[in-house]
């Protein structure tokens, strides 16, 4: 006779095993969608650093420069090559944005018209999920849009 107020041990290890395999979905997913939005959030940095570049150099007065090198996107200063502001885009982030000097904000708080007709006609950033297409203004904004 079974005791009618307990749980045999085999009831007990298929609860423990479907709490398990729950549990292993729950995570395999949870770590999918963490890497997704912070690959996804790369496109807010390129679009906030472009942004703040122009605020820069209306704030300042000074000629901004932003400049990647690899992961990396830094606002500096021209004349004394400090630096203003950093950023890294998420690893499994491409972008066509070239290396070296991408913009360069005149003192207005517009982009140099030179830089912004030098940018690649194609000017994408591609996460896990999406390309997105990017168009800069000359007073520093950016519309990005999924690109079909």
């Amino acid at each position: 006779m079974r005791d009618p107020e307990g749980f045999s041990i085999l009831e007990l290890l298929v609860v423990i095993a479907i709490i398990a395999i729950l549990g292993t979905i729950g995570a395999t997913n949870g770590r999918r969608i963490a890497q997704d939005r912070t690959a996804e959030a790369s496109l807010t940095t390129v679009q906030q650093s472009i942004w703040q570049g122009a605020t820069a150099a209306a704030s300042r007065g000074a000629t901004i420069e932003l400049v990647r090198a690899g992961a990396g996107l830094t606002l500096r200063e021209v004349t004394s090559g400090a630096t203003i502001r950093s950023w890294e885009l998420d690893a499994a982030v491409t972008t066509t944005l070239p290396e070296g000097v991408v913009l360069r904000f005149l003192p207005p708080g517009k982009v140099d018209p030179a830089t912004l007709s030098a940018l690649p006609h194609d000017l994408t950033l591609t996460t896990l999920n999406h390309t997105y297409r990017l168009d800069v203004s000359l007073i520093g904004e950016v519309r990005a849009e999924v690109a079909r």
